[in-house]
């Protein structure tokens, strides 16, 4: 199997950041129940996926950082070594999420400003407020775009077993710590 570089690919030991320390106690062994009574590994839960991905986050371990120039995502995320591009094609997905939203937003905005400007439409502020979303708006949604598709995409095809470290992979979100009283 190759990547899109077209290099083979690599393990996900040679995928992630060595600097990343493990959230694991090599001395706790007690594996997580999976899906079939084989694999001791199970993909997060559909929340914590959906939460992740719309928050630019990876789907799998919920590292954030994953965009260089806010719009350019790495290949594989440095802490867990998920490859975001699972199949050839995957971001064509990710390309319809942000069509449909930025779709979506054009007509929020047509409608809001045709409702907010009644009986007098300002014709032109209105195209040109729109053809500014119509630009701005896939730009500033694509990174949004690309990790939320990785989730729902991770929600149709689960992680594979040798897909991600899976000391990294956690099926529930962290919570915040209770206040202890002294």
């Amino acid at each position: 199997m190759s990547n899109a570089s077209g290099n083979a690919s690599s393990t996900v030991e040679d995928r992630i950041d060595k600097s990343e320390t493990a959230p694991f106690d090599p001395g706790d062994q007690s594996p997580q129940p999976g899906p079939d009574s084989g694999s001791p590994h199970q993909t997060p839960r559909w929340r914590t996926l959906m939460f992740r991905g719309a928050t630019r986050a990876c789907p799998a371990c919920g590292k954030r950082g994953l965009f260089g120039w806010k719009v350019t995502i790495v290949e594989d995320c440095p802490r867990c070594g998920l490859h975001f591009e699972r199949i050839e094609g995957h971001w064509i997905g990710a390309i319809g999420m942000n069509t449909i939203f930025s779709f979506f937003m054009i007509m929020l905005t047509l409608i809001v400003g045709l409702v907010s400007t009644f009986p007098d439409f300002p014709v032109k502020e209105l195209v040109l407020f729109s053809i500014a979303v119509a630009i701005i708006h896939p730009i500033l949604f694509q990174p949004t775009a690309q990790t939320l598709w990785s989730a729902v995409d991770m929600l149709m095809r689960k992680l594979e077993p040798n897909e991600v470290d899976w000391r990294f992979v956690s099926r529930k979100p962290i919570r915040k710590r209770q206040k202890s009283t002294p």
